[in-house]
């Protein structure tokens, strides 16, 4: 039997994804599949989105921060084979969607980092100051 510590590293190669339907931004095109695809936020994008909100926020306030969403967006959405769909240079792109696709990569990914089922997600989201720009300086909540 493989220690312990094996097993619990295999799982950085052991990616859950998630099928998100994202059927707007497909319109007028001859794409079939609209789903795009999701995976939960590593140790390391979680570290570097909260310092890039710590950041933002220290810099400029709550006006700075631009790329609540498009930033997990960018990091943890692929295709249906698993490539990357955006890189960081496109976050002012992402930034300029419709909410409504990009809000659905974002809690599906919010729901895969924390290990949470997406429904509860989506049923507290907007109760939840939490996880929003206008949340408090604290820093404690993950994507």
């Amino acid at each position: 039997m493989p220690a312990l510590r094996d097993l619990i590293l295999a799982r950085a190669r052991d990616v859950e994804r998630r099928p998100v339907p994202c059927p707007e931004l497909f319109k007028g095109t001859d794409v079939s599949d609209t789903n795009l695809y999701v995976r939960g936020m590593t140790v390391a994008e979680t570290d570097r989105w909260e310092l890039m909100k710590s950041e933002q926020k220290n810099s400029g306030g709550m006006s700075a921060m631009k790329y609540w969403r498009a930033h997990p967006v960018v990091m943890c959405t692929s295709d249906k084979d698993g490539n990357p769909v955006f890189t960081e240079e496109d976050l002012d792109a992402v930034n300029a969607l419709p909410i409504a696709p990009i809000d659905r990569l974002y809690w599906a990914i919010k729901s895969l980092s924390d290990g949470e089922p997406l429904e509860k997600k989506s049923a507290t989201a907007s109760a939840s100051s939490s996880d929003s720009p206008s949340a408090s300086a604290s820093g404690t909540s993950t994507v």
